[in-house]
């Protein structure tokens, strides 16, 4: 076996940007975008949310949530995290 001290052994370089590349590929292919849902047009509802092999990963949403004092806000969801309401909104600095 040889082994490359510099790292510049230009096959080695070769098969590990297609590696990288097939692997970009398969997930970019793994991703699904959607857009906003027709809750939006009255000012409540979903921006955009990334889909990873049809599992939500993050929603951009514009609604109202605990502590908005009835207000829609715009915030983030990371649904397999469980992390909800992250505001994005600068008046969440004035809530309470």
């Amino acid at each position: 076996m040889f082994v490359d001290p510099d790292g510049l052994n230009p096959r080695l370089i070769y098969e590990v940007i297609i590696k990288s590349a097939n692997k970009i590929k398969k997930i970019w292919d793994d991703l699904d975008f959607d857009g906003a849902n027709p809750g939006l047009q009255h000012g409540n509802g979903r921006v955009c949310q990334v889909r990873y092999k049809k599992k939500p990963v993050i929603r951009l949403d514009y609604q109202l949530y605990p502590g908005t004092k009835g207000e829609s806000r715009l915030h983030l969801d990371f649904d397999p995290l469980g992390i909800k309401h992250v505001p994005l909104d600068p008046r969440r600095l004035f809530d309470e």
